[in-house]
């Protein structure tokens, strides 16, 4: 699941994509978007509170590819 991204559904971050970064367990993982919640500082999220898009990339290393890659996931859309 690791890569995994992903709409939220819910919350304040409602409608911005995210990478899951790492899974805690069945029902919670760790997500990060490179602007909002950064890679080392990834938001806890339910994931019945995300929407999986069916698409998955390997992990950037910085904030900053994972902020550019959302960005031109999100144009594709």
């Amino acid at each position: 699941m690791k890569g995994q991204l992903a709409l939220s559904l819910a919350g304040r971050d409602k409608n911005r994509i995210f990478m899951i970064v790492q899974e805690l367990d069945e029902n919670y993982v760790f997500i990060a978007d490179g602007q909002l919640r950064k890679i080392d500082n990834p938001k806890r999220k339910k994931l019945k509170h995300l929407k999986l898009l069916g698409r998955e990339e390997v992990l950037p290393a910085t904030n900053r590819e994972l902020e550019s890659l959302i960005k031109s996931i999100s144009l594709q859309s």
